[in-house]
C-alpha cells in the first residue's frame, strides 16, 4: 500500500459529492432522506442502473414462471408466499429480478465497484431518496402483487425504494435494500436522485486491498452463507414511518405528480451549468403528460370519473408549465 491512500482519496470524493447531493435535496425538504449507494464495475450506459429482468424482454412476460422455478428446485422455503420475498431470493440465488440492489454502506458498493472488469474503470453510485418502505411493507406486498393482475394499475414511472433487508445472510452482511421497479417497461431514475464518482480502472486492484487491510470487506465477508436482531426491530417498530396507502389509478397519479414536482424542483435548484432551459423542461413536461394520459385512458375502467381526473392531468401539467418553466430564463 502506498504513503497516501489511494481508497481514502476516493472516499473523500464520494463525501463531497454526498454533502452536494444532500444539501440540494434539503433546500427542497425538510424531511428525512434516505442515502444509499451501489457500485458497477464500469459504465454500463444505457444499461446502467437497470435490474436485470428488464435486459430482455422476454424476462418481464415469464416473471411468474422464475418464481415457480425456485419453488420447484427447493430454493424458496415453504414459508416464503409474498412476491417481495420471492423476488430478493430471486435475485440472491439467480440475479435476476425487478429489484435493483443498493447498499446503505459506501464500502460495499466500492467493492463491487472494483471488483471485476480491471480494465475498465469503474462507478461508484449515491443516491439521495426522500421516501422509502420497509420490505414487508403491506403496500409494498400489495404494489407488487398488482403487477401480475390483469387490473395492473401500477405506473411505471413510481419506482419505490425498499429500506435494509435482513431476509439472508448476503444482504444483512452488504447492508442491503432496492429499488423495486414495478411496471412492465423500464422506466430510468431522474439524474437528480444521484451522483456519481468514476473509479480508475488502475486503482481498483489498491481500493481493493484497503477494503480489505482497513475494513475487512472482501469476497469472503461480502457472501457469508442465517445475530440476534430483536433490538433492530423493536427501534423500527417504535421509531419507523408507518405506510398504510390504498393502490388506485388515483393515487398512482397523485403519487406520480408528487415525484415530478419533486424532480422538477431538485432541477432548476441544481448548479447553474447544469439547469435545463425552457425548452428542455417544456418537452420533458409534454412527454411525461403523453405517458400518463395513456396510463389513465388504459386504466379508464377502472375509473369512477375518468373525464375528470384526465381533465385535472392536464390542469397540473399546465400549472407544473408555468411554474417551473416560468422561472427559468
Amino acid at each position: 500500500m502506498e504513503d497516501e491512500s489511494i481508497l481514502i482519496g476516493y472516499l473523500k470524493k464520494i463525501t463531497e459529492k454526498v454533502k452536494s447531493l444532500c444539501d440540494r435535496h434539503e433546500r427542497y425538504s425538510d424531511s428525512h432522506h434516505l442515502l444509499a449507494f451501489r457500485g458497477e464495475s464500469r459504465d454500463y450506459g444505457k444499461t446502467s442502473l437497470m435490474p436485470s429482468l428488464f435486459r430482455e424482454r422476454e424476462y418481464v412476460l415469464k416473471e411468474k414462471y422464475l418464481f415457480e422455478l425456485l419453488g420447484d428446485y427447493g430454493f424458496l422455503d415453504s414459508q416464503i408466499s409474498r412476491n417481495v420475498d420471492r423476488a430478493i431470493e430471486a435475485q440472491h440465488y439467480i440475479a435476476i429480478s425487478r429489484m435493483l440492489d443498493i447498499s446503505f454502506s459506501v464500502l460495499p458498493a466500492l467493492y463491487f465497484a472494483c471488483s471485476s472488469n480491471n480494465k475498465l474503470d469503474g462507478r461508484l453510485y449515491i443516491f439521495c431518496f426522500p421516501e422509502h418502505y420497509s420490505p414487508h411493507s403491506e403496500y409494498i406486498e400489495e404494489f407488487y402483487s398488482k403487477v401480475f393482475k390483469e387490473d395492473n394499475i401500477t405506473y411505471s414511472s413510481n419506482f419505490k425504494v425498499i429500506s435494509h433487508s435482513f431476509s439472508n445472510e448476503r444482504i444483512k452482511a452488504q447492508v442491503g435494500g432496492f429499488i423495486f421497479f414495478p411496471g412492465m417497461e423500464y422506466k430510468r431514475i431522474n439524474s437528480i436522485y444521484y451522483e456519481a464518482v468514476d473509479i480508475k480502472a488502475c486503482d481498483k486492484k489498491d481500493i481493493l486491498e484497503e477494503l480489505e487491510i482497513l475494513f475487512h470487506i472482501s469476497k469472503a465477508s461480502l457472501f457469508p452463507e442465517k445475530e440476534e436482531l430483536a433490538l433492530v426491530i423493536k427501534d423500527k417498530f417504535v421509531h419507523g414511518d408507518y405506510h398504510n396507502k390504498k393502490i388506485t389509478v388515483e393515487k398512482e397519479v397523485e403519487a406520480y405528480f408528487e415525484r415530478v414536482e419533486y424532480e422538477l424542483a431538485m432541477m432548476i435548484r441544481g448548479d447553474k451549468e447544469s439547469i435545463p432551459d425552457k425548452i428542455t423542461i417544456l418537452r420533458y413536461l409534454r412527454k411525461e403528460e403523453d405517458d400518463l394520459l395513456r396510463y389513465i385512458l388504459n386504466n379508464e375502467d377502472k375509473l369512477k370519473e375518468s373525464k375528470t381526473l384526465v381533465q385535472e392531468t392536464k390542469d397540473m401539467f399546465t400549472y407544473l408549465q408555468m411554474k417551473y418553466a416560468g422561472e427559468i430564463e
